[in-house]
């Protein structure tokens, strides 16, 4: 079974931020609790994916590294967690 689990981008991360120490208290708050949320709800976890969003100012280009920055972060975040 494939579960999907969605967080509110703009309440990650600070504007035109990406890195963990922009994330916001709220964005930490809702990565710790996905990070226990996902084992607790799944016997068995084989892959995890993450899709990160940027800002909506900006070039095409800019918001593409702004979203695979911010996923690779939320990422870490939850490997490490």
């Amino acid at each position: 079974m494939v579960r999907s689990y969605a967080l509110k981008d703009d309440a990650l991360f600070a504007f035109g931020k990406s890195g963990s120490r922009d994330m916001t208290g709220k964005g930490r708050a809702e990565i710790s609790r996905l990070a226990e949320q996902i084992p607790a709800e799944n016997a068995s976890l084989e892959a995890v994916t993450v899709i990160g969003h940027a800002d909506l100012i900006g070039s095409d280009a800019a918001a593409q590294k702004l979203g695979e920055q911010r996923a690779m972060t939320v990422r870490r975040m939850l490997i490490e967690m």
